[in-house]
């Protein structure tokens, strides 16, 4: 397979640097809640400023707007990165980096998302970003499985290449080189969301722990009574053919309520015996307690969403256990992504017990399960 082109073996000096980073980060009353993905974009930012480049042109989304919408500006960011930084950050909108560009130092654009052309991949629009620089470095892991025109189209325009958090990704990503044994945990609420990754890591992990929503749709491929839990039934034969493998590892409790919106009537029951006015929200300590009987012997582990139904407090206790007890785990090399999962961990200040913080969400998991992703199927392709 061609190598990709990685920002470390182009010349940056005197160069114009468009970089698309993703700090689609939690914002609450203009304030940032979780740097992470900030953070994580730094080593790529401060390498290419080590190289002086005339100028750095940062391009970013934050959430999902459908106009321009103030709630989703990126101008905190802008603030915080210059903090981090040490250096001064210009915070344009696009029209006015095109109309009066800056001629040297570091821009950070106002959220491409505020342009409908964005999600469209709308070619002229490509094109109009790809005049503010020389050089574009894709540094955006979480969203290289879009093709949007700020990644996937811009990359028609100039040469390209990826930045070293993506490298990162990548590496930490590839379990064909990971010490065996090899477990991944994976919550969330719908099987048909985690089917792709699941039936390609069956043919390369050792075990698959699973959580959230998606086990009752297991429970009752089984014939069990599941009360009133969330299910998918155009997946019972999915789950069914899946259960055939003994990689596969379900919960043998789970704590329940009256209610799927607040605790009412909590109890712990064997999942076999679900009553049906009850909804399964959560897993009992005793089912985090066995999967750890694994995960103790497992030399890489991955995990990847909340296995309750975080959303409610009363309801992410067995997610919070869970973190806990394997941040404890010894002699393993321990990856953790998906966004709920990475407030979780820094809610409980347990980040850097973690060897690898994927910043990726579904775009990891798409690119665990194809070991590649559009953009990067198009870099490969790309003629230097």
């Amino acid at each position: 397979m061609k190598q990709l082109p990685i920002i470390t073996r182009f010349r940056i000096k005197s160069r114009r640097i468009l970089l698309r980073c993703d700090f689609n980060v939690s914002l609450e009353n203009n304030e940032i809640m979780d740097d992470t993905r900030i953070k994580a974009a730094l080593p790529t930012i401060n390498y290419v400023l080590s190289k002086k480049p005339k100028k750095l042109v940062i391009i970013s989304h934050l959430g999902r707007p459908r106009r321009v919408d103030k709630r989703f500006s990126l101008r905190p960011v802008a603030g915080h990165l210059s903090k981090l930084l040490k250096r001064k950050v210009a915070f344009k909108t696009l029209s006015e980096e095109l109309e009066t560009p800056e001629r040297t130092g570091i821009v950070l654009l106002e959220n491409i998302r505020f342009y409908k052309q964005e999600t469209k991949n709308d070619e002229k629009f490509s094109y109009l970003l790809s005049t503010l620089g020389d050089i574009f470095v894709n540094d955006a892991f979480a969203t290289m499985h879009r093709k949007h025109a700020s990644t996937y189209g811009l990359a028609k325009y100039l040469k390209s290449c990826i930045g070293l958090l993506v490298k990162k990704e990548m590496e930490a990503l590839d379990f064909s080189n990971k010490k065996r044994p090899v477990s991944v945990v994976l919550g969330g609420s719908k099987l048909s969301t985690k089917l792709f990754v699941i039936k390609s890591l069956i043919k390369r992990v050792d075990y698959i722990f699973l959580g959230g929503a998606m086990i009752f749709t297991f429970y009752k491929a089984q014939g069990l009574n599941i009360g009133k839990s969330l299910w998918e039934p155009d997946m019972v034969e999915e789950a069914k053919n899946l259960l055939k493998s003994k990689k596969i590892i379900l919960p043998e409790e789970v704590i329940i309520s009256r209610s799927i919106d607040k605790p009412l009537g909590l109890k712990t029951v064997s999942a076999s015996k679900i009553p049906k006015n009850y909804f399964g929200v959560d897993l009992s300590y005793k089912s985090i307690f066995n999967f750890l009987q694994y995960l103790l012997k497992s030399k890489t582990i991955f995990w990847n969403g909340p296995l309750g139904k975080y959303e409610v407090d009363a309801f992410k206790q067995g997610s919070e256990e869970f973190a806990t007890f394997l941040s404890l785990v010894p002699n393993s090399y321990k990856i953790v992504g998906g966004g709920d999962t990475l407030t979780l961990l820094n809610e409980l200040n347990l980040l850097n017990k973690f060897d690898f913080v994927s910043t990726g969400g579904g775009a990891s998991l798409e690119y665990i399960a194809k070991r590649t992703l559009p953009f990067l199927e198009f870099l490969r392709k790309q003629k230097l």
